[in-house]
């Protein structure tokens, strides 16, 4: 209900950060948010952090699928979504938004993928590091500070 507020009121133009963790965000939450994100309601959005809302593979994947569909996803530079129950579809989301280009300011991200943070497989996560290589290749100016860094150098 406050992210439908939010874009309902027109207040989320102007909004740069929304922390939603430790809270059970549910399949309606993140749906609303999607919808925000494609509408380019939240263009100045910069962190999104998602950390511990018991979100599973098919909300994250909602949130992912979302991301190459919207402007809001180029500002975003810091995204937080570990310690959730994301797996395949989430992962695939991620790739495919990497490979594709749309998030290119992303600096920070925490997605748990260099340990159990997430239910990502083996292949998920092989996955989502080949989106992060292309997003290196093609933005090779990205600091791309995140929790992987170790791996993609």
């Amino acid at each position: 209900m406050l992210v439908e507020a939010l874009v309902q009121r027109r207040g989320a133009s102007a909004l740069r950060s929304l922390t939603l963790c430790r809270n059970g965000i549910g399949e309606r939450t993140t749906g609303a948010l999607a919808t925000a994100l494609r509408a380019g309601s939240l263009p100045k959005l910069e962190e999104l952090n998602l950390w511990r809302c018991m979100l599973g593979d098919d909300s994250g994947a909602v949130l992912a699928e979302a991301l190459p569909q919207c402007r809001a996803a180029l500002a975003l530079r810091k995204l937080r979504i570990n310690h959730n129950w994301l797996g395949e579809r989430t992962a695939a989301g991620l790739a495919s938004a990497l490979h594709a280009g749309v998030l290119p300011k992303l600096e920070h991200t925490f997605l748990g993928l260099d340990d159990d943070k997430n239910c990502f497989s083996k292949n998920d996560k092989e996955l989502i590091m080949d989106g992060w290589k292309s997003a290196r290749e093609r933005h090779p100016e990205a600091v791309l500070r995140n929790v992987l860094r170790p791996l993609l150098s």
